[in-house]
């Protein structure tokens, strides 16, 4: 049963002010905010900060202590690969996770807080005169909340089970299908898409984004839909969690355990079926790098033993974090036009995005539609790199056209011994066997 905490980082929006000197030097530190307050324009305020630092804790991972869905679906796929020396990271790197992994319980746990904190946010927000239509940080947490459910839909076994916070009280939530959980997250990006746009259009572009990508989830009789929801959104957008080096644990995790504390290595054709992340040859020279996917090798991970090669798409500590790009819209329409068999349309989309990026050439048509399905996956894997989405292609090209699992996972012998097991997405931990209306998955089927 996943209880809630108030973050500490929530404490960023409630100012501290004194009178004198002896009053700076005797505040009073707090880790809460107090009952009378949390529904007030500060505590409201504190709230949704606390909610934007779980969010991106959630997606990215945190300082080094916990990984996000970013880096957990990016290694049981094929974008990274384990270059630390945790077993329960090697579980799901080689595609066996253990029930009982009590590194993706915690995975688990910070995804659900941060949806719970997300909806605390938007009650304190209500509840001290917020209004979808008035106020854009409503439609910011809708859309986090959304995601939260769309990440648990792409990467989690079917049968995910959402507790509530009620007056208090954990409310025990019931396994959800994965076709239950996409309505979910449906249900907040239309929401954010009803409510005030923000900034540029922000709040609406990532809701047409994410809406579109649970659209394409459930299959080619939704390809259009999701074309048309998000076809005003810009090639260039980018929706981002955030991060700081000044709020606790809240840097960027896949740059921190990717550059950091080299636990993460960028792959190459990892366990055979793998795409070659690091570009041309056997991936071991930088300079051959895809332009899309610039990287740099650095010695040897955290083990001592694994090649270290860093993804310069993270930036830096406190670096936001793309986890949906407009590319992705346009990558919806090519495979909506490969869907009807318009292979035309489909190579156009593609040449037109890669005429965006210098170095790319166009590409050539392979000639049939197994070889041009191959090839669209892959261009999708190098443009949307790092945002969490590898895994559930993965798990697509299995259950929506008809891939063998061994065809498309990483697969065979393991580079640190033994093989590749036969998971296509992460379990839920049996941690959550203490809510009594959950006992295992539904399935575990792509």
């Amino acid at each position: 049963m996943i209880r809630s905490w108030l973050p500490a980082s929530a404490l960023m929006g409630l100012a501290l002010t004194a009178g004198c000197l002896d009053e700076i030097v005797r505040v009073e530190e707090r880790d809460v905010i107090p009952p009378d307050q949390i529904n007030t324009a500060a505590g409201a305020a504190a709230l949704y900060a606390g909610a934007l630092r779980d969010f991106g804790i959630a997606i990215d991972g945190d300082n080094g202590g916990t990984e996000g869905q970013i880096l957990i679906s990016g290694m049981m796929s094929d974008e990274f690969y384990h270059s630390g020396t945790f077993s329960t990271r090697v579980d799901y790197d080689m595609r066996a996770a253990a029930l009982d992994n009590g590194t993706l319980a915690g995975v688990f746990r910070v995804l659900q807080n941060a949806r719970l904190e997300a909806g605390r946010a938007v009650a304190a927000l209500q509840n001290s005169g917020a209004t979808d239509a008035a106020d854009p940080r409503l439609g910011v947490m809708y859309n986090r909340i959304g995601a939260v459910y769309l990440y648990a839909a792409m990467n989690y076994c079917n049968g995910v089970p959402f507790s509530e916070l009620v007056n208090g009280a954990v409310e025990p939530g019931t396994p959800q299908t994965t076709a239950q959980i996409i309505a979910l997250a449906t249900a907040q990006f239309d929401k954010a898409l009803a409510g005030a746009a923000g900034t540029n259009n922000v709040n609406h572009n990532t809701a047409r984004l994410l809406k579109a990508r649970a659209l394409m989830l459930q299959g080619p009789t939704q390809f259009a839909a999701a074309v048309s929801i998000a076809a005003a959104v810009p090639t260039n957008f980018r929706a981002v969690s955030e991060h700081s080096i000044a709020a606790g644990p809240n840097e960027n995790g896949v740059f921190v355990f990717n550059h950091l504390s080299k636990r993460w290595s960028m792959a190459h054709q990892d366990g055979g079926n793998g795409l070659p992340f690091r570009g041309a040859g056997n991936g071991t020279v930088a300079a051959n790098a895809d332009p899309r996917l610039p990287w740099t090798f650095t010695g040897v991970g955290f083990d001592n033993t694994s090649p270290q090669c860093n993804w310069l798409g993270s930036g830096a500590r406190d670096a936001a974090q793309a986890f949906a790009k407009g590319e992705e819209a346009r990558l919806n329409e090519a495979e909506a036009a490969l869907q009807t068999g318009d292979a035309t349309t489909w190579l156009a989309k593609h040449n037109t995005l890669r005429a965006t990026v210098a170095g790319l050439a166009p590409l050539t048509d392979p000639g049939d539609a197994a070889s041009r399905l191959t090839l669209h996956f892959a261009e999708r894997a190098f443009w949307l790199y790092g945002t969490g989405v590898r895994l559930s292609d993965l798990r697509r090209l299995v259950r929506q056209y008809g891939r063998a699992a061994t065809a498309v996972f990483p697969n065979g012998a393991y580079r640190k011994g033994g093989n590749y097991g036969t998971d296509t997405n992460f379990p839920v931990p049996t941690q959550e066997n203490q809510n009594p209306n959950f006992r295992a998955c539904i399935d575990r089927n792509p």
